[in-house]
């Protein structure tokens, strides 16, 4: 079972929803999941597309959990970049089409899974400018 994303289908489209609360900061662990999930999808014939998103009304994804880093091990920096590239890798490498719902701020590595996909679908609460 996932800890830091949820999975429907729908028809065949899957919704990826990244759900670690409340800002779905990409941990490792997150990263991981999300790359066997793609991973998965892709190996599946009946899914055509997958949306990824993220939970909340807040955030898409603030990116990287910063915690990961606070040590200063470069060894341990390493691993979650090395995620962070799997992650980005097996979203490009998906078959079908991939459209980032982007339903909050989207930030860091987060705006790099947004960016990373198909096509792109920001809210338009997200994309007002002030004068």
């Amino acid at each position: 079972m996932a800890r830091y994303l949820t999975l429907e289908r729908l028809g065949k489209s899957a919704i990826i929803t990244l759900s670690n609360l409340p800002a779905n900061l990409l941990t490792t662990d997150g990263l991981n999941e999300l790359t066997a999930t793609l991973q998965a999808l892709n190996a599946d014939d009946d899914v055509r597309s997958v949306v990824i998103t993220g939970a909340g009304d807040a955030f898409f994804s603030a990116g990287a959990d910063l915690k990961q880093f606070a040590a200063g091990d470069k060894a341990a920096a390493d691993v979650v970049l090395q995620a962070f590239a799997n992650a980005l890798q097996a979203i490009r490498a998906y078959r079908g089409v991939t459209v980032a719902a982007v339903n909050g701020f989207a930030l860091g590595g987060g705006l790099e899974c947004a960016l990373v996909c198909d096509a792109a679908a920001w809210s338009a609460r997200w994309c007002a400018t002030t004068s």
